[in-house]
């Protein structure tokens, strides 16, 4: 049984800003990965045996599938995604998509997301938050995405 989930956010933690110099484009979005992190990420994976779900803004805008088949591409390894690889498409705020989805996943012992967005709960939408869920978010900067010091810390657990 799958139990520990790493919530993935791909602009700033796998495409970080100093990457926007040239690069690929997928609908209008900059979407060449960081090898080095992609690479990471497959080995915290294969070592910790965590399971990667998409959180992303991508899912919204170009669908969970088109999301998840893109991650494919850039390298990281199919079978270190969940198999409910994407959360909900149509909810608006990222850290709501991870309580619905959360909600739905009660096996899950364990979570870490990993983002460049401080935690927010989203008030309007009514959808309630795990109370904790601001201690799992692994911050990111934007501009230089995953580094060594979030490896090493995941690694840590």
């Amino acid at each position: 049984m799958v139990n520990k989930i790493l919530f993935l956010d791909l602009d700033g933690p796998m495409i970080p800003g100093r990457s926007y110099n040239g690069g690929i484009v997928l609908a209008g979005i900059h979407s060449q990965f960081d090898p080095i992190a992609v690479n990471r990420l497959n080995e915290i994976c294969e070592d910790f045996d965590w399971r990667i779900v998409l959180h992303t803004s991508w899912v919204r805008h170009i669908g969970g599938a088109k999301t998840y088949e893109h991650c494919l591409q850039q390298g990281i390894r199919p079978g270190y995604f969940h198999k409910d690889a994407w959360c909900d498409e149509d909810e608006n705020w990222r850290y709501t998509r991870i309580a619905k989805w959360l909600y739905s996943h009660p096996e899950v012992t364990d979570y870490i997301i990993i983002d460049d967005t401080p935690y927010n709960a989203d008030v309007m939408s009514g959808y309630p938050h795990p109370e904790d869920m601001e201690e799992h978010l692994m911050l990111v900067s934007y501009d230089d995405g995953l580094l060594t010091e979030h490896y090493n810390r995941l690694r840590e657990g």
